[in-house]
């Protein structure tokens, strides 16, 4: 099924990446934040970095799939940005302030 750049706004959703085209060919990547397009990424694999970033830095409950945590957040959390609860890495700390000059 093929999604259109409508579609990604239609229903309520805690912060999302939304695809637009399909599984082989995605014509549009987005991060949709309260039913609105926040960034377009050309990458899915970034998108994914920065939907975590938007999570984590803003303190936003991770989602859930039939009431369990989403692996995947807790994945990147622990194990790629090595950040356990009330401690910040430096990395990441890095990173922040490059996008921070960027904007």
């Amino acid at each position: 099924m093929n999604s259109t750049d409508e579609d990604v706004l239609e229903e309520d959703h805690p912060p999302h990446i939304a695809v637009v085209g399909n599984a082989y060919n995605s014509t549009k990547i987005y991060i949709v934040m309260e039913r609105e397009i926040v960034v377009r990424y050309a990458s899915f694999p970034i998108a994914m970095q920065q939907i975590f970033l938007l999570f984590y830095v803003l303190n936003l409950e991770y989602p859930t799939i039939k009431k369990r945590s989403c692996d995947y957040f807790l994945f990147v959390q622990k194990v790629l940005f090595e950040l356990d609860a009330g401690r910040i890495n430096p990395k990441l700390t890095s990173f922040l302030n490059d996008v921070a000059r960027h904007d």
